[in-house]
């Protein structure tokens, strides 16, 4: 009996040539039973994907029956748990990128993949998928459930509310007790008690008697320690310790094993409690059971734990490679490079290119998760110094373009993370000198200051955008190049890269456009 791990892999696709190769390509693996099925339009695709369950598609976006993008989402909406990678050329590279922005897991390019790294990319695209399902997943329950205790709440609040109006009425010479009742109810309780200084219980709901086992006469006049664990007790006489006139409220999370089959999470609201007429003090603790909610935040916690190690393997992954190709190719053209036609020169340098632009992907993308999950270390900052530094790293470039550098004068000292702030100035200029188009002609940084924020400015007089692009640059691999234009290298994470270091920094950043130009301004909390 084979024991190896199976997969299942429908291939679309019209081209006989590239379903040889990928067939080919494929037909010595021994590491997994792989079973790979060919279908050559999109309605034997659908046709097939009614009666046979897969875990891979390698689509091809231009088909007999089915062109671009739509091909990519008839797919999709078939197959919502498969995971798809797209099979692309050289003229449609950007549809498979617009088609991973939209849930595709992959894309290679026809003709330029060896076995091995096909393999990986059909491997980790389904483990990428299986990921992405579980924590929708996830999120789904977690959201049910916490409407779920929403709606518990709103008519515990609700009934709390009646059984306080109904006291009222009945006891309305009781001062005492409607204080009391009005506590109940501005804490949302579940479970309630109080107690004098020196511990005795006066006062305890249904709740706490049945999260005991008790009735209400068997635990009045009676102390906590009778019923908590003796550091549980202690726990909860410390914590009425810290309320005093100044801080008469305190909240504190306590885990709760005393009385219980399974220990569970106490989220406690203390409360001192003074009558002024009577001089006496008073202590109320209002105890939320929040076991299942800490439950799901570990398992979103592991799960977001686990994506992240996902997301560096992959990054390790396809760094390796492509460096190496990188390193071949110029091999190739250095000592076999005369031997090459017009034709094969050119291949070369194609495949130059895209092994560096994977590298530069794949280091932006490390940069981006980096950004993401490290906090800023503040520190004086001298912004002349930083853009003395940005200046002399772009200088080549500048004079190569003849573009003006502009600095404002007398820029002040910042309170900021020093690499952070470089990583802000080097992606914005580095912005301008890609999409400034021919007619850039300078480059200004300018500073502002806001009773709580620094304003940073980069300024250019280059080709500006689109207004509808100004809304969407920022996010995640979008880049200010249209349908069509060539030239211009990017991974379209440099201005995702600057909103994560200025939300980092307690601002924000937003970009200003207009025929003569464009700005992006960066701001930045003056409390750091």
């Amino acid at each position: 009996m084979d024991k190896r791990p199976g997969m299942e892999v429908l291939l679309v696709e019209d081209n006989p040539g590239d379903v040889r190769l990928l067939q080919e390509l494929l037909k010595d693996e021994r590491r997994f039973s792989l079973s790979l099925h060919h279908v050559d339009c999109l309605s034997e695709a659908a046709e097939f994907l009614t009666r046979r369950k897969v875990d891979l598609i390698l689509l091809d976006l231009s088909l007999p029956d089915s062109q671009g993008l739509d091909t990519f989402r008839i797919i999709q909406e078939m197959a919502q748990s498969v995971a798809i990678i797209i099979l692309t050329g050289l003229e449609d590279e950007d549809l498979a990128t617009q088609a991973m922005q939209q849930g595709a897991q992959d894309y290679l390019q026809k003709g330029a993949t060896e076995g091995e790294l096909l393999l990986r990319s059909m491997r980790y695209a389904i483990e990428r998928k299986r990921a992405e399902l579980a924590l929708r997943r996830a999120r789904d329950t977690l959201e049910l459930r916490v409407q779920e205790r929403t709606a518990e709440l709103a008519q515990i609040n609700e009934e709390l509310r009646n059984e306080i109006r109904e006291r009222n009425r009945a006891e309305k010479a009781l001062r005492a007790s409607e204080e009391r009742y009005r506590a109940v109810v501005e804490d949302q309780t579940e479970l309630i008690f109080r107690l004098l200084p020196d511990g005795t219980l006066t006062f305890v709901n249904g709740a706490f008697c049945r999260f005991f086992q008790k009735n209400e006469g068997d635990i009045l006049g009676r102390k906590p320690e009778e019923f908590f664990d003796e550091e549980e007790a202690r726990q909860i006489y410390a914590n009425l310790a810290l309320l005093h006139g100044d801080n008469p409220v305190g909240k504190t999370l306590q885990w709760v094993s005393a009385g219980q089959d399974e220990p569970r999470w106490l989220h406690w609201t203390n409360r001192l409690i003074h009558d002024p007429l009577r001089g006496s003090v008073e202590y109320q603790c209002v105890g939320h059971d929040v076991t299942e909610e800490k439950k799901m935040e570990e398992a979103l916690r592991e799960s977001t734990r686990k994506l992240k190690i996902f997301a560096y393997s992959i990054i390790h992954d396809l760094k390796s490679p492509s460096v190496a190709l990188h390193g071949l190719v110029r091999l190739l053209q250095k000592n076999y490079g005369h031997l090459l036609d017009e034709r094969g020169a050119g291949y070369c340098e194609q495949i130059l290119n895209a092994s560096r632009q994977i590298g530069a992907l794949v280091e932006a993308i490390n940069l981006y998760i980096f950004t993401k999950e490290t906090q800023p270390t503040a520190e004086n900052v001298s912004l002349s110094q930083i853009l003395q530094m940005i200046r002399e790293e772009f200088s080549f470039r500048l004079e190569q373009r003849g573009v003006h550098w502009k600095v404002a004068e007398d820029l002040p000292q910042i309170r900021g993370d020093r690499l952070s702030l470089m990583r802000v100035f080097r992606n914005l200029v580095d912005n301008a000198l890609k999409y400034g188009g021919k007619g850039l002609s300078s480059i200004r940084v300018e500073y502002a200051s806001e009773p709580d924020f620094h304003i940073l400015s980069v300024m250019d007089d280059g080709a500006g955008i689109d207004e509808e692009d100004s809304q969407r640059i920022f996010d995640l691999f979008e880049r200010r190049v249209k349908v069509g234009e060539k030239g211009v290298e990017g991974t379209g994470l440099g201005l995702a890269i600057v909103r994560e270091i200025a939300e980092k920094h307690g601002g924000r950043v937003w970009v200003e456009t207009n025929p003569g130009g464009t700005t992006f301004n960066v701001s930045l909390s003056k409390r750091l």
